[in-house]
Protein backbone atom coordinates (compact mmCIF):
# COMPACT_ATOMS: atom_id res chain seq x y z
CA UNK A 1 0.00 0.00 0.00
CA UNK A 2 1.30 3.55 -0.72
CA UNK A 3 1.88 5.94 2.11
CA UNK A 4 -0.96 8.19 1.83
CA UNK A 5 0.43 11.06 3.81
CA UNK A 6 3.55 11.52 1.37
CA UNK A 7 2.39 14.48 -1.37
CA UNK A 8 4.64 15.93 -3.78
CA UNK A 9 4.10 19.56 -4.56
CA UNK A 10 7.08 20.50 -6.26
CA UNK A 11 9.52 18.68 -8.89
CA UNK A 12 12.34 19.48 -10.69
CA UNK A 13 14.12 16.24 -11.56
CA UNK A 14 13.58 12.91 -12.76
CA UNK A 15 15.31 9.33 -13.72
CA UNK A 16 15.41 5.96 -13.93
CA UNK A 17 17.29 3.54 -11.08
CA UNK A 18 17.51 0.20 -9.82
CA UNK A 19 15.58 -0.31 -6.65
CA UNK A 20 18.31 -1.49 -4.20
CA UNK A 21 18.08 -4.60 -1.17
CA UNK A 22 15.30 -4.05 0.94
CA UNK A 23 15.51 -2.35 4.41
CA UNK A 24 14.07 -5.05 7.25
CA UNK A 25 12.01 -7.22 4.69
CA UNK A 26 9.94 -4.66 3.70
CA UNK A 27 9.26 -3.81 0.21
CA UNK A 28 9.34 -0.57 -1.35
CA UNK A 29 6.50 1.91 -1.36
CA UNK A 30 5.49 5.04 -2.90
CA UNK A 31 7.01 7.84 -1.33
CA UNK A 32 9.99 5.38 0.28
CA UNK A 33 13.29 7.43 -0.07
CA UNK A 34 16.81 5.34 -0.08
CA UNK A 35 20.08 6.76 -1.87
CA UNK A 36 21.70 6.22 -5.05
CA UNK A 37 25.22 6.95 -4.41
CA UNK A 38 24.84 10.11 -2.20
CA UNK A 39 21.62 11.52 -3.56
CA UNK A 40 18.44 10.48 -1.75
CA UNK A 41 15.91 9.94 -4.37
CA UNK A 42 11.90 9.78 -3.97
CA UNK A 43 10.56 6.93 -5.57
CA UNK A 44 6.81 8.39 -6.35
CA UNK A 45 6.16 5.60 -9.05
CA UNK A 46 2.34 5.26 -9.38
CA UNK A 47 1.05 2.93 -6.97
CA UNK A 48 3.43 0.22 -6.89
CA UNK A 49 5.60 -1.84 -4.08
CA UNK A 50 8.22 -3.67 -5.31
CA UNK A 51 11.47 -5.14 -4.38
CA UNK A 52 14.67 -4.94 -4.87
CA UNK A 53 16.62 -4.88 -8.63
CA UNK A 54 13.44 -3.47 -10.21
CA UNK A 55 13.36 -0.70 -12.57
CA UNK A 56 11.36 2.68 -11.34
CA UNK A 57 11.27 6.30 -12.09
CA UNK A 58 12.31 8.65 -9.01
CA UNK A 59 12.80 12.13 -8.19
CA UNK A 60 15.47 13.49 -6.73
CA UNK A 61 15.01 17.25 -6.61
CA UNK A 62 11.86 18.98 -5.44
CA UNK A 63 10.08 19.38 -2.21
CA UNK A 64 7.81 16.98 -1.12
CA UNK A 65 5.39 16.40 2.21
CA UNK A 66 6.60 13.79 4.54
CA UNK A 67 4.95 11.63 7.27
CA UNK A 68 7.36 12.72 10.57
CA UNK A 69 7.69 10.75 13.97
CA UNK A 70 5.75 11.40 16.78
CA UNK A 71 6.33 14.93 18.32
CA UNK A 72 9.30 16.05 16.00
CA UNK A 73 9.75 19.92 16.65
CA UNK A 74 11.93 21.04 14.20
CA UNK A 75 13.38 24.60 12.85
CA UNK A 76 13.08 25.93 9.56
CA UNK A 77 16.16 24.82 7.02
CA UNK A 78 16.99 21.92 9.93
CA UNK A 79 18.28 18.77 8.55
CA UNK A 80 15.49 16.31 7.89
CA UNK A 81 16.55 12.13 7.47
CA UNK A 82 14.07 9.21 6.19
CA UNK A 83 13.84 6.67 8.85
CA UNK A 84 13.43 3.69 6.69
CA UNK A 85 12.26 0.80 8.83
CA UNK A 86 9.25 3.45 10.25
CA UNK A 87 8.63 5.24 7.06
CA UNK A 88 8.94 8.77 9.25
CA UNK A 89 10.89 11.65 9.01
CA UNK A 90 13.22 11.92 11.84
CA UNK A 91 15.95 14.14 13.20
CA UNK A 92 19.30 11.90 13.44
CA UNK A 93 21.02 9.66 11.64
CA UNK A 94 21.42 5.95 12.54
CA UNK A 95 21.24 2.61 11.52
CA UNK A 96 18.55 2.86 8.45
CA UNK A 97 18.13 6.28 8.97
CA UNK A 98 19.30 8.60 5.87
CA UNK A 99 19.90 12.36 4.54
CA UNK A 100 17.10 13.73 2.96
CA UNK A 101 17.30 17.45 3.13
CA UNK A 102 16.03 20.20 5.00
CA UNK A 103 12.10 21.25 6.55
CA UNK A 104 11.01 24.25 4.30
CA UNK A 105 9.50 25.36 7.38
CA UNK A 106 9.57 25.33 11.17
CA UNK A 107 7.59 22.28 12.88
CA UNK A 108 5.47 22.54 16.06
CA UNK A 109 5.01 18.86 18.18
CA UNK A 110 1.36 18.42 16.40
CA UNK A 111 1.21 17.97 13.05
CA UNK A 112 1.60 14.88 11.45
CA UNK A 113 3.51 15.80 8.59
CA UNK A 114 6.43 18.55 7.23
CA UNK A 115 7.41 20.06 4.01
CA UNK A 116 10.89 18.54 2.88
CA UNK A 117 13.13 19.90 0.22
CA UNK A 118 15.04 16.91 -1.10
CA UNK A 119 18.60 17.27 -1.70
CA UNK A 120 18.19 21.00 -1.35
CA UNK A 121 21.74 21.58 -3.14
CA UNK A 122 20.47 20.95 -6.28
CA UNK A 123 23.34 19.86 -8.44
CA UNK A 124 25.94 17.70 -6.45
CA UNK A 125 29.09 17.71 -8.50
CA UNK A 126 31.81 14.79 -7.82
CA UNK A 127 32.93 16.80 -4.63
CA UNK A 128 30.56 19.11 -2.58
CA UNK A 129 30.64 20.66 0.98
CA UNK A 130 28.01 19.84 3.71
CA UNK A 131 27.35 20.81 7.19
CA UNK A 132 25.41 19.08 9.87
CA UNK A 133 24.00 19.79 13.69
CA UNK A 134 23.33 16.80 15.58
CA UNK A 135 22.71 16.41 19.05
CA UNK A 136 22.83 13.27 20.85
CA UNK A 137 22.01 11.55 24.44
CA UNK A 138 24.88 10.83 26.54
CA UNK A 139 23.65 7.51 26.57
CA UNK A 140 23.55 7.21 22.37
CA UNK A 141 27.64 8.63 22.91
CA UNK A 142 28.11 6.06 25.45
CA UNK A 143 26.76 3.25 22.97
CA UNK A 144 28.77 4.65 20.00
CA UNK A 145 26.07 6.52 17.48
CA UNK A 146 26.49 7.35 13.49
CA UNK A 147 26.51 11.08 12.70
CA UNK A 148 27.11 10.19 9.18
CA UNK A 149 25.97 7.11 7.30
CA UNK A 150 28.14 5.56 4.91
CA UNK A 151 27.70 6.14 1.16
CA UNK A 152 28.89 3.53 -0.81
CA UNK A 153 31.27 4.60 -3.54
CA UNK A 154 31.80 7.78 -1.79
CA UNK A 155 34.17 8.97 0.82
CA UNK A 156 34.09 11.66 3.47
CA UNK A 157 36.72 14.01 4.36
CA UNK A 158 36.42 16.08 7.57
CA UNK A 159 36.56 20.23 7.41
CA UNK A 160 36.03 21.07 10.72
CA UNK A 161 34.19 20.20 14.20
CA UNK A 162 32.56 21.53 17.19
CA UNK A 163 30.86 20.05 19.77
CA UNK A 164 29.44 21.25 22.95
CA UNK A 165 27.91 19.52 26.30
CA UNK A 166 24.59 20.64 26.85
CA UNK A 167 22.71 20.30 30.56
CA UNK A 168 26.08 20.13 32.17
CA UNK A 169 29.64 19.09 31.96
CA UNK A 170 30.31 16.22 30.58
CA UNK A 171 32.34 14.21 32.98
CA UNK A 172 33.69 11.04 33.58
CA UNK A 173 34.89 9.42 30.33
CA UNK A 174 38.24 10.50 29.15
CA UNK A 175 37.10 12.76 25.66
CA UNK A 176 34.09 12.58 23.24
CA UNK A 177 35.24 11.71 20.04
CA UNK A 178 34.25 11.90 16.60
CA UNK A 179 35.54 8.62 14.51
CA UNK A 180 36.26 8.11 10.88
CA UNK A 181 38.25 4.87 9.11
CA UNK A 182 41.26 5.70 7.82
CA UNK A 183 43.40 3.03 5.51
CA UNK A 184 41.30 0.23 7.75
CA UNK A 185 41.85 1.25 10.79
CA UNK A 186 39.37 3.48 13.37
CA UNK A 187 40.39 6.66 13.96
CA UNK A 188 39.58 9.71 16.34
CA UNK A 189 39.63 12.38 14.10
CA UNK A 190 38.79 14.58 16.72
CA UNK A 191 39.05 14.01 20.19
CA UNK A 192 37.16 16.23 22.99
CA UNK A 193 38.63 16.38 26.60
CA UNK A 194 36.00 15.97 29.38
CA UNK A 195 38.04 18.74 31.14
CA UNK A 196 36.84 21.10 28.38
CA UNK A 197 33.45 19.83 27.39
CA UNK A 198 32.16 22.16 30.39
CA UNK A 199 28.61 23.21 29.71
CA UNK A 200 27.87 25.27 26.60
CA UNK A 201 31.62 25.90 25.87
CA UNK A 202 32.18 25.45 22.20
CA UNK A 203 35.15 23.23 21.48
CA UNK A 204 36.88 23.63 18.11
CA UNK A 205 38.92 20.89 16.63
CA UNK A 206 42.41 21.51 16.69
CA UNK A 207 42.08 23.96 19.46
CA UNK A 208 42.49 23.54 23.32
CA UNK A 209 40.82 20.23 24.87
CA UNK A 210 39.92 19.32 21.08
CA UNK A 211 42.53 17.24 19.96
CA UNK A 212 43.54 16.44 16.01
CA UNK A 213 45.68 13.65 14.33
CA UNK A 214 49.09 14.74 13.91
CA UNK A 215 50.29 16.10 10.35
CA UNK A 216 46.83 16.72 9.29
CA UNK A 217 45.47 13.75 9.05
CA UNK A 218 42.33 14.13 10.84
CA UNK A 219 41.20 16.54 7.63
CA UNK A 220 42.81 13.75 4.82
CA UNK A 221 40.01 11.66 3.03
CA UNK A 222 38.16 8.57 4.88
CA UNK A 223 38.48 5.68 3.53
CA UNK A 224 35.42 4.78 1.06
CA UNK A 225 32.23 3.70 2.11
CA UNK A 226 32.86 4.30 5.20
CA UNK A 227 30.78 5.84 8.18
CA UNK A 228 31.89 8.88 10.62
CA UNK A 229 30.69 8.03 14.31
CA UNK A 230 30.49 9.73 17.58
CA UNK A 231 31.74 7.52 20.37
CA UNK A 232 33.79 7.80 23.98
CA UNK A 233 37.26 6.98 25.14
CA UNK A 234 37.46 6.06 28.95
CA UNK A 235 34.32 5.49 31.04
CA UNK A 236 31.08 6.53 30.29
CA UNK A 237 30.19 10.31 29.74
CA UNK A 238 28.44 11.19 32.55
CA UNK A 239 26.60 14.20 34.10
CA UNK A 240 26.15 16.11 30.58
CA UNK A 241 22.41 15.13 29.19
CA UNK A 242 23.46 16.12 25.73
CA UNK A 243 26.60 17.02 23.41
CA UNK A 244 25.88 18.92 20.49
CA UNK A 245 27.63 17.86 17.29
CA UNK A 246 28.87 20.09 14.61
CA UNK A 247 30.24 18.79 11.63
CA UNK A 248 31.61 20.17 8.08
CA UNK A 249 32.85 17.78 5.63
CA UNK A 250 33.22 16.82 2.67
CA UNK A 251 31.85 14.24 -0.02
CA UNK A 252 34.33 12.93 -2.25
CA UNK A 253 33.77 10.55 -5.14
CA UNK A 254 35.91 7.75 -4.76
Amino acid sequence: MPLPAVVQTQEFGRRVVTTPALVSSRLWTPGDVWLDGHLAVHYNDGLRDVGAGVQVNVTYTGSFTFPVATGIVAAKNQDAYWDQVNKTIVLAPGANIIYVGKFVNAKASGPTTALIELNPLKAIPDTQSFSIRTRLTVAQINAGATLLPALPGYRYRLQNARMIAVGGAAATATSVDIRGVQSTSTVNLVASAVAGLTRSTVLVAGAANSAVLADGASFAPCDVNTAITAAKTGSDVATATHVDFLVDYVVEAA
